[in-house]
């Protein structure tokens, strides 16, 4: 028993200094930015570049370059400049001949006050350093057939290298799991592959995270990967599909998520993050609908789903049907637009063991489908035949559903 409150006091510590640490940090380096050069010559377009990170950083806000009135101040960057000057790196960058050259790191410091008084001058509010909580990151990848969840002990993997990176330059801190005998207890395989929102949360407690990211990744290949983002705030809930980006974009995203989570009440623009309950009246970026849909394919409205959250179509919350004619239902998870709608709906169509295929219902990028299959032909059949496609990557299945499946869309 004492040894259990001990590890307890142990990790709560260490977390602490933790955070104290990532605060101070994220505030002295909140007016800092750094940028490669090839030389000198290139002083001025390296300022104007720093100087729009140090905006996005101060802000939140990616596209706060293109408002009026900043955007004039971004072409002039040298009256925000309090010092600057160039470091050797050790990496190399091509020369405008098309040579390779070593590359320099331009380092600029920015004047706090006058960003400040340029920010409320264009109604943009501050991101202060105490408002940037550490964000805890949940990775799972299925690389070759093999499940591993990643954690921070997994450093050197390019996905956290990439969520480091992209997360110092927007100073917002984050946080991995220990991945220990406590974490696996509390958050199996099977449990974060289908990414289940409140088995994620639970788990993330003994953290005290500000919010919660979390992913399925598929790699691709060595350079390129397809899955889901989830973000888990107070109240909040909200996901956001990807295929085939590399580490650098796949992390951008993520933690654009976050800092959107972040400084919402910040924006002058309506909040993409809205609460569970309003959930299926969001129209942000982050709940892509699939737009209007052929007119020739069929709808069974009568059987159609009861419940619809965009903010969590990951195959966790979708309702089990209790009752269908059909064969077989079967949801496909990260269907965004109306291509991937297109591509979907033609695959099933054209397997030899359908007979019909029925929408069902649309809801963020979640699309449900009623089958009905041909004569002797199984759902065991079906199945094996939907695992063979690249395109679709297979569910945790849901307890009681027979004749329910479900898939995440990783195609184009």
């Amino acid at each position: 028993m004492f040894s259990r409150q001990l590890t307890f006091i142990l990790t709560s510590f260490l977390l602490l200094i933790s955070l104290v640490a990532t605060t101070a940090s994220a505030a002295s380096d909140l007016y800092q930015a750094k940028v490669l050069v090839r030389s000198t010559a290139e002083q001025d377009e390296g300022m104007r570049e720093g100087f729009i990170k140090v905006l996005q950083k101060v802000s939140g806000q990616e596209d706060i370059a293109n408002k009026p009135g900043i955007a004039e101040a971004v072409n002039t960057p040298d009256m925000y400049i309090v010092q600057f000057g160039f470091e050797s790196t050790g990496e190399t960058t091509l020369s405008s001949d098309g040579l390779e050259v070593p590359a320099k790191q331009m380092v600029m410091q920015f004047d706090k006050k006058a960003i400040e008084r340029l920010l409320k001058d264009h109604n943009v509010s501050v991101w202060q350093p105490t408002e940037r909580p550490n964000t805890l990151v949940w990775l799972i990848q299925s690389a070759s057939g093999v499940r591993t969840q990643l954690g921070e002990s997994d450093n050197q993997h390019p996905l956290l290298q990439a969520l480091t990176k992209e997360s110092k330059q927007k100073a917002m801190p984050l946080l991995w799991p220990l991945l220990d005998l406590e974490d696996a207890a509390a958050l199996d395989e099977v449990d974060m592959w289908g990414l289940y929102a409140d088995t994620i949360r639970s788990a993330s407690q003994r953290y005290n995270p500000g919010a919660i990211l979390a992913a399925r990744v598929y790699a691709e290949d060595e350079q390129t990967y397809s899955g889901r983002w989830l973000l888990l705030g107070d109240n909040t809930q909200k996901s956001k599909s990807f295929s085939k980006l590399s580490a650098e974009d796949l992390a951008a995203m993520g933690v654009k998520l976050a800092a959107n989570y972040y400084t919402a009440d910040l924006q002058d623009t309506p909040d993409e993050n809205k609460p569970l309950e309003n959930a299926e009246q969001s129209t942000g970026a982050n709940t892509t609908t699939i737009g209007q849909l052929p007119s020739s394919t069929e709808s069974n409205n009568d059987a159609a789903l009861t419940t619809e959250n965009d903010g969590s179509s990951t195959g966790s919350t979708l309702p089990v049907p209790t009752a269908t004619s059909h064969d077989v239902r079967l949801a496909v998870d990260g269907v965004e637009g109306i291509d991937a709608f297109a591509n979907i709906n033609q695959l099933l169509k054209n397997l030899t063991e359908v007979k019909a295929v029925h929408l069902v219902k649309v809801s963020g990028a979640m699309v449900v489908f009623d089958i009905d299959l041909k004569d002797n032909r199984s759902k065991e059949k079906l199945v094996a035949r939907l695992n063979r496609e690249a395109r679709l990557n297979m569910l945790p299945p849901q307890a009681g559903a027979d004749r329910f499946v479900q898939y995440q869309w990783v195609g184009q």
